[in-house]
């Protein structure tokens, strides 16, 4: 080949070549930008759902706040995703400030739109503007969810060469049920201070059912009536059975469950005799001798464990197995890692002689019958159990329906790794009558969740409505107050037992697994001491002690006085009790401030509170339960 062919075809050559490298540049930007798009792309899903993430822990902090408005709008915001706050991430975006906006959504069944409590109407500053109700087309002024809204840029590597500023922005909505919008499964027990006091005026109007019909005036209530418009407030917010059941609950499994005491406990009053001619057959706990000309029919049934069954009167009495009853004191003695050798029991200052590890019951009752400490008393004990234990002591005859001292252990005399012998009160000794009044944990106070008004066969809605007057109205006459739970007074106040009782009751229907509550409505002034000394420090260690086992208790300090009361007490005020009895399971060795609720507000005092005694019962139903994320609407 000649060559200038050799050199034109070099030349070709090396211009293919160039070419070549033109193309596989223009390959590797174009991979390079590709690779780029994804990763942008990749960063806004991130970022979208890091911001979604944001939005929906501000939403359920602040349904969790609700119906405070400004307290929860201010969690919304410190639980947004803007510069600083808990959810930012700058390194992946840069969010605005949230928008905040309360709603009033009809869809929410089971959970009322509540008055705002920091009285903004549902419209703190800051916010946006309530979402209006469509039927009127006004904005609302009360509230049951919180919707929060966010946007962010995001920072990109070549999305934003080549679209708009908005493609590079991420948007997130969430909505959240205020507290009420999924209970727990709940047992609560209402603790109702029924002594003489409670017969003072209440200055506050009580409605009927229906929620606007006036039943009374703030001149007729008293203190007891509107307590008891407080319990109706708290049962028509909670749920008897799971929120899937969408009419009537029947034998679904229940969900929230409720009792009502009231203390002090019923007793026999003199010279009452039952009547077999009225209609009301004394069912009302109007027990110590006032009129029944005015009384409606169809009364409570109190069912007082004071009296005998009979055949005339089937369905008046607590049955034999209801706590509450008058009992027998009742102990457990266990004897655990024992491999030999002997204990002792000590029961009011008398010691047995020493008993074997694995000694029968007759051999434990042979050991504790001769204590004088029980015989001179004319006390019988009980004694039951397999050799070894656990044993089962009940403490009978002269010793019959009262508390009695818990028997304590020596076990340096056995032998084993560990070896332990633990006495346990089974069942506390009550001679003075029932607190129990609804018949246990029940929740048959609504036919169904989405019931607006009580079921009238329920023995809790008998005793806190007025469906048995004619006309759902009080009966005319001062005084003339004979209808559900009454104040019969005549007795002190003593409150340690009935929040044991109610922590029994609790207890006894621990096999749920439902979180245990105790709300306790008192002036919290205890002026008689039927187990020793400082009864309104004992009404404080019970309520510790129900806190221990897992319970929260709520008290409502209910015109409690800061300077004087609890004088069988030294350097405790009624209103520092009521502070103290408030708990919660997770610190029960100290009071919880969230727990305590007073109305109205001493002078220079603090606490959670309402403009009504019902407001109190029914942010204490809100505050029960927590706030959940539901669908945008």
């Amino acid at each position: 080949m000649r060559p200038r062919a050799l050199r034109l075809l070099a030349h070709r050559s090396r211009g293919e070549e160039g070419q070549a490298l033109v193309l596989m540049a223009a390959a590797l930007v174009v991979l390079i930008g590709f690779a780029g798009l994804v990763v942008d792309i990749g960063r806004l899903y991130v970022a979208q759902r890091q911001l979604q993430q944001a939005v929906d822990a501000a939403a359920l902090a602040a349904g969790q706040d609700m119906p405070h408005a400004i307290v929860a709008w201010g969690a919304a915001t410190a639980f947004s995703a803007a510069p600083g706050e808990v959810n930012a991430h700058p390194l992946s975006m840069t969010a605005g400030a949230p928008t905040v906006t309360f709603e009033c959504l009809t869809s929410l069944s089971s959970l009322p739109c509540s008055t705002d409590l920091d009285q903004t109407s549902c419209n703190p500053t800051g916010s946006a503007t309530p979402v209006t109700i469509p039927a009127t087309g006004q904005p609302t002024t009360t509230c049951n969810a919180v919707n929060v809204t966010e946007t962010a840029s995001v920072s990109t590597t070549l999305l934003h060469l080549f679209l708009p500023s908005g493609f590079t922005t991420v948007a997130a909505s969430g909505t959240a049920a205020a507290r009420g919008g999924v209970p727990h499964p709940l047992d609560i027990m209402v603790v109702i201070d029924t002594s003489g006091s409670m017969t003072d005026a209440c200055n506050q109007p009580v409605l009927a059912e229906d929620g606007t019909t006036q039943v009374m005036s703030s001149s007729q209530s008293w203190k007891i009536d509107c307590a008891k418009d407080g319990v109706r407030r708290l049962l028509k917010g909670l749920l008897p059975c799971q929120e899937s059941v969408l009419g009537n609950c029947g034998f679904s499994p229940p969900l929230d469950e409720v009792g009502l005491e009231v203390f002090p406990a019923l007793t026999l009053p003199n010279g009452f005799t039952h009547d077999t001619t009225s209609t009301y057959n004394n069912k009302s706990l109007d027990l110590n001798g006032w009129g029944h000309t005015n009384i409606c029919s169809g009364n409570l049934t109190s069912k007082p464990g004071w009296y005998t069954p009979n055949q005339t009167f089937p369905n008046w009495f607590l049955g034999s197995g209801d706590i509450g009853y008058p009992s027998d004191e009742v102990q457990t003695v266990t004897v655990s890692h024992a491999t030999g050798g002997t204990f002792t029991l000590t029961f009011n200052g008398q010691t047995t002689a020493p008993i074997a590890w694995n000694a029968s019951a007759s051999s434990v009752y042979s050991a504790l019958s001769v204590l004088t400490s029980i015989t001179s008393v004319g006390g019988t004990i009980i004694v039951t159990g397999n050799a070894g234990g656990p044993f089962t002591v009940t403490f009978a005859g002269g010793m019959s329906d009262q508390a009695e001292p818990v028997m304590t252990a020596n076990a340096t005399g056995l032998t084993g790794t560990g070896h332990a012998v633990t006495v346990t009160e089974t069942t506390k000794g009550s001679g003075t009558g029932t607190y129990l009044i609804s018949g246990g944990l029940s929740n048959d106070f609504k036919l169904s969740n989405q019931s607006t008004t009580l079921n009238p066969a329920s023995q809790i809605a008998e005793a806190v409505t007025w469906d048995g007057c004619t006309g759902g109205t009080v009966p005319p006459g001062n005084g003339m107050h004979y209808y559900g739970v009454n104040s019969p007074g005549g007795a002190g106040t003593y409150y340690a037992e009935a929040i044991n009782v109610a922590q029994a009751a609790l207890a006894s229907d621990s096999a749920r697994h439902a979180q245990p509550v105790i709300i306790l409505l008192s002036d919290g002034d205890a002026t008689v001491a039927p187990e020793g000394p400082n009864p309104c420090n004992q009404g404080i260690a019970a309520a510790q002690a129900a806190a221990q086992a897992g319970t929260w208790v709520y008290s409502i300090a209910y015109d409690s006085s800061t300077t004087t009361g609890c004088t069988l007490d030294t350097g405790i005020t009624p209103f520092q009790t009521m502070q103290q009895i408030a708990r919660n399971s997770l610190n029960p060795t100290q009071p919880d401030p969230s727990k305590f609720w007073c109305i109205p507000v001493p002078a220079g005092q603090t606490c959670n509170t309402a403009t009504t005694l019902a407001g109190v019962f029914q942010s204490i139903g809100v505050d029960l339960t927590d706030s959940r994320l539901i669908p945008n609407q």
